[in-house]
């Protein structure tokens, strides 16, 4: 931080230095005084004759001593108010000094500019030269640092530097890249960097060289709420409060373009036995329709499916929905690759990439808090059906539930399943509970369906623990326990059937699903859309009297679902329905653990892959899109060692390869550049608020100095030191003839 002191001279890049000249400007007072005191006085008459001619010219004398003092004086204040290099107002400087300023280039290397532009080739051949421009028409003095945009913004070189040959070097050094735009972290490094310059914040200038993508400004698409909440927005319009800020904007040629915005499978479980949903977006970022558009879905290099896209209205989206059957457990590499569009400005954003691990054996473990003879009778009866029709047949099923009871809990060992499933169990130790928070947190996936035998006070202080336990929510009063009429009941909602775990019945309002009746069952809190806990935790599915069936909560890596009823017969007839084994399979799907999503990625980002002991010692090794080999940096993470790659650079498959073993990971390129309707000039000032310059594809001499920068006077003060310096010897020889 630029330290100030208001003195004389107002403000200073040294102020200690400031006062150490002051200070040091009083020795040779002190030695004046000091040597007055050294002498003393004593009658002669002999000098009583001379004591009279003295007073003739004592007082010339005098004049002459103190003007001396007062030279010597200002000459150590001089040089320390020189190296505290002083800057004053221009009107306080009387036009002497130099004005040096601090400039930001904010360069956007994003993925976006490299459309076809309209002043040049590309959007970001017309910023680069933009900059280079600018950098030559700088007067020299000036301080320069460059600051690159693409994800994450970083600085070229820490500080700045007054070399405009290493300006140079460093903007020509800047590439386009396949990377987002990094608006918001740029401008925190803008911010940080001119609060450790030396030169004052009146002197500081930040000019921004990007396309002005309306998305990188905002985060997404413009909305009233969201933009007044947007990061980079909010720290534009710190800067240009405390600085001169320009923003020089590159527009494209083309800004029609289609774009696949998302590849991720529908459901985390995915196996070798059944179908896996899949679920692309695909979004029409143009003023003209596309009515032609296909996709080709490649899995592990080979052609599995052809999608015809339908037809897209101008700044619309569509979702294709699909199922794709894996021949092998493993890894998967799937490919979506998009074609058809009569005008596309990009091409990077026509593929995208997904890794995903399928199984042939999902193992779960079905907790029974009321162990039965009769298979139907007991707590998990029906669900073990549901998610494995036929015992006797489990090796033909996908899902492998392991029926124990809660006595057998404590020798289980959690890591060994994907889910696990408390069907109406008494209680639980309390190491239990902890162990099953640890199984969540690392992506595991905790279901508890309630009933008659559960005791809520022990489920709230211990599993649930004010929200520090791994239940999704606490436990209220149980609902309609006193109506034993057969009458009384209540029926499953048919709102609001968002959830992925409700998507297949949305349409289907008629089904059994909403037909069960449920006669007994506990309140369950739902916090409001206001409270800080609503994005963490909601209703899946709800009674229509609004009370919650089932709610959710994500719990570190996992998720923790908390049924308000039983898994069986006692307290609802929903088991006997067709549409429970549809329910059960999704709820398993969707809570299942991330299987590979965890090694999708985008582009900018580093890629980690954890190391067991055996794969420490072995050789690391990431091989990139392009083929290159790179040694993987091996890092600490807490728990053990990783293999880390700080940057993935370019979009498409990455190989780690730990000896034999290789482990593949995705990454693709981020959906926001694929938007490339700009940021208008209106709507820029409205969100910024204060004061700056726009300049829409033309090159201007941008001047950062302004009408309050001020001037910095020390080696004005300095040679005055210096010629001060060199004449106090022959103002003091004069001074002494003369006597």
């Amino acid at each position: 931080m630029i330290g100030s002191s208001i003195v004389i001279l107002g403000q200073f890049v040294h102020p200690g230095l400031a006062w150490a000249g002051l200070a040091l400007a009083t020795i040779p007072i002190i030695i004046h005084i000091l040597n007055r005191r050294r002498y003393r006085r004593m009658e002669w008459a002999a000098m009583e004759f001379l004591l009279a001619a003295h007073k003739r010219s004592a007082k010339r004398l005098r004049i002459e001593q103190f003007l001396l003092l007062a030279l010597r004086c200002l000459i150590i204040l001089l040089l320390g108010l020189g190296m505290a290099r002083p800057f004053l107002s221009p009107g306080a400087a009387l036009g002497l000094g130099q004005t040096r300023h601090h400039l930001v280039l904010l360069i956007d290397n994003s993925l976006s500019t490299s459309v076809p532009g309209v002043a040049a080739a590309t959007t970001f051949e017309f910023i680069k030269n933009a900059a280079l421009d600018l950098v030559d028409s700088l007067p020299s003095g000036d301080t320069v640092t460059v600051c690159p945009l693409a994800s994450p913004a970083a600085l070229a070189l820490e500080g700045g530097s007054y070399d405009r040959q290493l300006a140079r070097e460093q903007i020509e050094a800047t590439q386009a890249t396949f990377r987002g735009t990094d608006l918001s972290g740029g401008f925190r490094l803008t911010k940080e960097t001119l609060q450790r310059s030396e030169i004052p914040s009146s002197n500081h200038a930040v000019i921004v060289f990007t396309d002005n993508l309306r998305a990188a400004w905002l985060g997404g698409p413009a909305d009233g709420e969201q933009a007044e909440s947007g990061s980079a927005i909010r720290q534009a319009a710190e800067l240009a409060l405390q600085s001169r800020m320009t923003i020089v904007q590159a527009s494209p040629s083309i800004r029609d373009n289609l774009c696949i915005e998302e590849f991720a499978p529908e459901a985390h479980l995915v196996g070798t036995l059944l179908p896996t949903p899949l679920r692309l977006s695909i979004s029409n970022h143009s003023k003209r329709p596309v009515r032609a558009a296909r996709v080709q879905i490649l899995l592990n290099g080979q052609i599995a499916r052809e999608l015809e896209v339908p037809a897209l209205a101008p700044e619309t989206s569509s979702v294709l929905r699909f199922r794709l059957q894996f021949e092998q457990a493993g890894e998967q590499k799937l490919q979506a690759i998009l074609a058809g569009a009569d005008s596309d400005a990009l091409a990077a954003d026509n593929r995208r990439y997904l890794t995903l691990d399928a199984t042939d054996a999902a193992r779960v473990l079905l907790v029974d808090g009321k162990p039965a003879a009769r298979r139907f009778e007991s707590q998990c009866g029906y669900l073990a059906t549901a998610l494995a029709p036929g015992v006797k047949r489990q090796a033909a099923h996908q899902i492998h539930p392991r029926l124990i009871t809660d006595a057998e809990l404590t020798t289980e060992v959690f890591s060994d399943y994907g889910l696990i499933a408390l069907c109406n169990v008494r209680r639980l130790a309390a190491e239990t509970w902890d162990r099953l928070k640890d199984f969540v947190e690392r992506g595991g996936a905790l279901v508890v369906f309630l009933g008659d035998n559960v005791l809520v006070e022990h489920y709230n202080r211990m599993g649930f623990a004010e929200g520090a336990g791994v239940l999704a929510t606490s436990i209220g009063p149980r609902a309609m326990e006193d109506q034993l009429e057969p009458s009384a009941f209540v029926l499953l909602s048919r709102e609001n059937l968002t959830h992925p775990v409700m998507a297949d019945f949305a349409n289907h309002a008629a089904g059994s699903l909403f037909l069960a009746r449920t006669h007994q069952y506990y309140e369950l809190a739902v916090p409001g859309r206001e409270s800080p806990d609503a994005p963490a935790v909601r209703a899946l599915m709800s009674f229509q009297n609004g009370d919650g069936a089932i709610v959710e909560r994500l719990i570190g890596k996992g998720t923790s679902l908390l049924v308000a009823t039983t898994a069986n017969m006692d307290w609802t007839n929903l088991p006997a329905k067709g549409d429970f084994v549809s329910l059960m399979w999704n709820l398993v799907g969707y809570a299942w653990p991330r299987s590979g999503v965890e090694r999708n990625f985008l582009v900018g980002e580093p890629l980690r892959h954890k190391l067991t002991a055996a794969q420490f010692s072995a050789g690391n090794e990431f091989v990139l899109p392009d083929g290159t080999r790179v040694a993987a940096e091996i890092t600490p993470d807490g728990q053990g060692f990783s293999a880390r790659l700080s940057r993935a650079d370019q979009p498409g498959f990455y190989l780690h390869e730990v000896g034999a073993m290789t482990t593949t990971t995705a990454c693709n390129v981020d959906p926001a550049e694929s938007d490339l309707a700009p940021m208008s000039a209106a709507a820029l000032r409205e969100q910024i608020g204060g004061p700056f310059n726009l300049y829409v594809d033309e090159v201007p001499r941008v001047q950062p100095s302004s009408a309050s920068a001020k001037r910095e006077l020390g080696w004005n003060l300095l040679y005055l030191a210096f010629f001060l310096l060199l004449l106090e010897p022959l103002v003091a020889t004069w001074f002494g003839r003369n006597r």
